[in-house]
């Protein structure tokens, strides 16, 4: 009969374990466009840390921050064919870049520092956006118009130079 205190106290051990085992990640939402059934408003191929969404709809500018290693918001909803200025700060330790390969767009952002990006928001679906140097870490996202869409830019053809780590 001593065996099933123990085995309940081994059995209350163990779930205690595995609850204190869970989710690592910090609060961040990372998920693959692979993974399929996210919630993303455009799916991004490889890692995303979703930080969110901004409805920019009507607005001209928006603030959006670059992390270690993430962008807030991650996906931003805008006006077809508009210009939308993004005030880019990083507020990370290491440098970061806001890069949009359609646009030609590849700003380095020092830790502490902002900058100012122009982006030329697509009449219809999306466009991407990444960090050359933290891509691969899931620092990535997208400026979108109307429900969403798979992105024009980054993902699949992810830049030759920046795909990795480089920059640390």
């Amino acid at each position: 009969m001593r065996t099933r205190p123990a085995l309940a106290i081994a059995t209350v051990a163990a779930v205690l374990l595995l609850g204190a085992c869970g989710d690592d990640n910090g609060g961040s939402d990372s998920s693959g466009s692979d993974s399929g059934g996210g919630s993303d408003p455009v799916q991004l191929s490889g890692e995303v840390n979703d930080e969110g969404t901004e409805d920019a709809t009507g607005s001209d500018s928006l603030e959006v921050e670059a992390d270690d290693f993430y962008f807030g918001p991650t996906f931003i909803k805008a006006t077809p064919g508009s210009t939308l200025t993004l005030t880019v700060t990083n507020e990370g330790d290491a440098n970061h870049t806001f890069t949009v390969d359609d646009e030609n767009i590849d700003t380095e952002v020092e830790p502490g520092a902002s900058a100012d990006v122009d982006v030329t928001v697509p009449d219809d679906g999306s466009v991407n956006f990444y960090c050359r140097f933290h891509i691969g870490q899931g620092m990535q996202g997208a400026v979108f118009t109307g429900s969403g869409a798979s992105s024009s830019g980054g993902g699949d053809d992810q830049p030759s130079s920046g795909g990795g780590t480089p920059g640390y």
